[in-house]
């Protein structure tokens, strides 16, 4: 397939499942409830992603690092996300209710800047998601279709030191995922997914995850509940080479359903940014989020 084809293609893909949500929450079909901005989402968060789209800020302390080796990047680095989840609409309907649509979207930020170099930003990536998610009430599993855009880009003070260009990094994705819900508290989730717009030369369209994850939110040391998980990120562009983050946290409620987190965090695989996604590193990183 050319890249124009997938371009073009990659275009109509957001267009189209939104249209598929309008007409779904437009046709005013009878037995329908409708709920606009609900709560919360249907599907899962996913506790060790290292890009959440969550207000985030940490200490990170590379090593093993082609970043380092390559490009003269500090081993010691500030790491930023900025982003949130929001519902837009959800659809209840059967016999006693128990099916559920929704569609949410996603956007964030995430980057990291150089301790050892001045705070020059080195990269940063920016994405876009729309999600449409089902599940039906008294199942362990949920459902979710989603169209992501993600462009990467790097610094202009780290381009200026190494004379490094940016390659141009950017990946559309259709994926389908499950979530299976067996306790609570215990979470197991898979995805695929298809690259069907990209633009460097050396990206492939195949993409894979899976995870699994604890989470209990009930106070055990104070205020504190705690979280666990592990995510396995694999991409036909690496050679599906796993990208294994792990990370543990402690978090705690605060009024108007916010919260605050602080987690210790682990990394080993391609680099988080995808202007770098050619190289590899480890990493230990602290941090502390707040939850909208």
């Amino acid at each position: 397939m050319s890249r124009a084809v997938a371009s073009s293609r990659a275009q109509r893909g957001p267009g189209v499942l939104l249209g598929i949500g309008l007409a779904l929450f437009g046709a005013g079909l009878p037995g329908v409830e409708w709920t606009a901005a609900p709560a919360h989402t249907l599907y899962p968060r996913y506790v060790a992603d290292p890009q959440p789209p969550q207000m985030r800020g940490g200490l990170l302390v590379a090593f093993d690092s082609d970043l380092e080796d390559r490009w003269g990047v500090g081993s010691q680095r500030w790491l930023l996300h900025a982003g949130e989840r929001m519902p837009f609409a959800r659809a209840t309907f059967g016999a006693q209710d128990e099916h559920r649509i929704q569609i949410d979207g996603e956007a964030g930020v995430y980057g990291q800047f150089d301790l050892e170099n001045g705070l020059d930003n080195i990269g940063w990536d920016g994405w876009l998601a729309l999600r449409f998610s089902y599940h039906r009430e008294g199942s362990p599993v949920a459902l979710k279709l989603a169209y992501r855009h993600e462009s990467s880009h790097i610094g202009d003070e780290f381009i200026e030191r190494t004379g490094r260009g940016r390659i141009g990094y950017t990946r559309e994705d259709l994926v389908l995922g499950a979530a299976w819900r067996p306790r609570d508290e215990l979470t197991a989730y898979g995805e695929a997914g298809l690259g069907v717009n990209t633009s460097a030369d050396f990206q492939e369209p195949g993409y894979a995850r899976i995870g699994l994850q604890y989470s209990d939110p009930t106070p055990r040391f104070g205020p504190w509940g705690y979280a666990a998980g592990v995510d396995v990120q694999l991409f036909e562009e690496n050679d599906w080479d796993p990208g294994v983050s792990l990370r543990c946290a402690l978090h705690a409620g605060l009024a108007a359903g916010r919260s605050l987190e602080t987690a210790i965090e682990f990394y080993s695989g391609r680099s988080v940014l995808g202007e770098f996604s050619r190289d590899d590193e480890r990493y230990l990183a602290l941090t502390i989020t707040y939850d909208l």
